[in-house]
């Protein structure tokens, strides 16, 4: 069987979406399936003076080249939009599936005959209004989600019920190696985006008060671009971490904080807390499907910063109950394997 995902571009970063694309896409690969990835690079080097004719060649190059961030079975065909593509290659997928707001009408275009799925991860209001991606759910798609938020909203929406299959990670991987009470005590790590969503200025808050009672406190963040701004008590920022530097990172913190108003997911909190961090986060829609307070994390109304640092102070001052969190973290999350999540998307593509 021939399946295309296709992507809005390819990514020199790393971007939780895309990650999780190519986990399938490599778990997939190793099934049996054929499996290809169309770029369409539309707006690719656009943030440069390239001249539109060069522009092709370039993105064609980088498609190739990238994801360096990611190891992607040699196997897999990468193509992109931009490049002169050989419609009967096109024309021999059985399935395609849209990753994106962005990707679901050229699907439509490129791939006439091929069943389709659309592989949903957000809302993507930031990429087209509410009205355009609404509709993107109403296609005829069979459509994936990854959080049971996003299934309510999705199927009001859909001609069908959309399927849900929760974000797993590899806990050969992401697991902890350092148990949290060995852990320096007044450590915390993040993730700094500065997307809306992602509630980042809570967290600036949270730690500017911490810092305050703490004077030992060091802070661990990792993201994609260097800090606009100093962030009280930071001790290290690994810029494009590695998932070596993910897995080292999470487990010299004993707790992981999260301020998301909104995603459609929060994989780093789930990965921090396969890790043995204790997880304070924002009581967000989406976090629902991996935590439950009290029980493996400390949740706190949305932008509510001073119960956040009380959630912490809590840990930091209770070392019984940082442990008894840290150690239901983990188990929790045994059911979110790939092995579940690979059986259950390949039931569909075999339909």
């Amino acid at each position: 069987m021939n399946i295309c995902f296709v992507l809005p571009r390819y990514s020199r970063n790393p971007i939780g979406g895309h990650k999780i694309v190519y986990e399938y896409t490599n778990r997939l690969c190793l099934k049996g399936y054929n499996i290809y990835i169309l770029y369409l690079n539309n707006k690719t080097f656009e943030e440069y003076d390239i001249p539109e004719c060069i522009r092709p060649m370039a993105s064609n190059i980088m498609t190739k080249i990238e994801p360096k961030w990611f190891k992607l079975n040699k196997k897999i065909k990468k193509l992109s939009a931009l490049s002169a593509i050989d419609i009967k290659k096109l024309n021999a997928m059985d399935i395609c599936i849209a990753t994106g707001v962005e990707t679901v009408k050229q699907c439509e275009i490129l791939f006439p005959i091929a069943k389709k799925v659309y592989f949903i991860q957000g809302r993507e209001t930031w990429v087209a209004d509410e009205a355009y991606v609404n509709d993107t759910y109403k296609r005829g798609f069979n459509n994936i989600v990854i959080s049971s938020w996003l299934k309510k909203v999705v199927d009001q929406y859909s001609l069908k019920p959309a399927t849900l299959i929760r974000n797993p990670i590899d806990l050969n991987i992401y697991k902890q190696i350092i148990p949290n009470e060995k852990r320096k005590l007044h450590t915390i790590g993040l993730l700094y985006h500065t997307d809306e969503n992602k509630g980042l200025r809570y967290s600036y808050q949270v730690l500017e008060k911490l810092k305050g009672k703490y004077n030992d406190l060091d802070v661990y963040m990792f993201g994609t671009r260097e800090p606009d701004k100093k962030f009280p008590a930071l001790k290290k920022f690994v810029k494009n971490a590695s998932v070596d530097n993910l897995v080292e990172l999470y487990n010299t913190v004993s707790v992981f904080i999260c301020s998301s108003i909104y995603e459609g997911y929060g994989l780093t909190g789930m990965e921090a807390m396969a890790c043995g961090a204790a997880l304070v986060s924002s009581d967000y829609e989406a976090v629902h499907d991996y935590a439950v307070n009290n029980e493996n994390a400390l949740l706190s109304p949305v932008g509510d910063v001073d119960k956040m640092v009380g959630n912490v102070i809590y840990l930091f001052e209770n070392e019984n109950e940082r442990s008894r969190l840290s150690k239901a973290g983990i188990k929790s999350l045994e059911k979110f394997n790939w092995d579940t999540a690979i059986d259950a998307i390949i039931e569909i593509l075999e339909k």
